[in-house]
Order: C-alpha cells, then sequence, then structure tokens
C-alpha cells in the first residue's frame, strides 16, 4: 500500500476512501453501480478515474497506467490497486466478505490477485458474458 497526501480537490474530503473506476468501461460501470449504496453506508465514495483530481492526484502514470485497474485512496492519502483494491473493499459488502476473508489467507491473496488481474485484461469480453 503505498502512501500519497490526501488528494485535493476531491468532491468530499470527509470521506472515508474513494474508489476509482474506469467511466468508459461498461463492465467497470455496471460494478460501480452495484457497489455504489453499500459502499456509501461507509463513507467510499465511486468516482470515474477520469476525473480532474484523479489524474491530478495520479500523475505520475499515464493514462494506460491509471485506467488498467480499479484503485482505493483512502482518507489518510494510502491507495492500494487491482486485487488488493478488491479485497480491500469486500469488507464493507456483506456478499463479497468471502473474499476479504479469503484475502486474508497470503496463498489465496495471491490467487484473488491473479483473477482480478485476467478479469482486467478481458474486461471488454466479461462485459459481453454478463
Amino acid at each position: 500500500m503505498e502512501q500519497r497526501h490526501p488528494p485535493r480537490g476531491a468532491p468530499d474530503r470527509s470521506a472515508r476512501g474513494w474508489v476509482l473506476y474506469d467511466a468508459k468501461c461498461p463492465f467497470c460501470r455496471r460494478w460501480a453501480q452495484r457497489l455504489h449504496r453499500p459502499l456509501a453506508r461507509h463513507g467510499l465514495h465511486i468516482v470515474p478515474l477520469q476525473a480532474d483530481w484523479v489524474r491530478a492526484y495520479f500523475s505520475d502514470l499515464s493514462d494506460e497506467q491509471l485506467l488498467e485497474a480499479l484503485r482505493v485512496v483512502r482518507s489518510d492519502g494510502r491507495h492500494l490497486a487491482a486485487g488488493d483494491a478488491l479485497i480491500h473493499l469486500a469488507r464493507y459488502v456483506w456478499w463479497l466478505w468471502p473474499i476479504w476473508l479469503a484475502g486474508q489467507v497470503a496463498p489465496l491473496r495471491v490467487l484473488i490477485r491473479a483473477v482480478y488481474n485476467g478479469i482486467a485484461k478481458h474486461r471488454d469480453l466479461m462485459d459481453k458474458l454478463m
């Protein structure tokens, strides 16, 4: 988990954190809609990776790098990406809780990361399958 200063320009700096997704990806948008309500109850705001403040916050990443994975920025400035972000978020959604629990075991965490990366690389295909 990398740490940076809390994001400037974020719409609600009192939030517990921000869940960042690719708004141009239909698969990602569908999941953002599903997770909006349960995450909002825990003070987590869902924001497109394309938002100006997000691009400024991750200015060291190219657009391609920025958009390749789900990201979570916590209010303390720490951020997670890809499978680690999924494991972190799973603790706040009751029907994803088994992913959080499995993510606490090192070999299963590696498996979750690998599955996440495979789905992320083929998310356009996943959208067609769902």
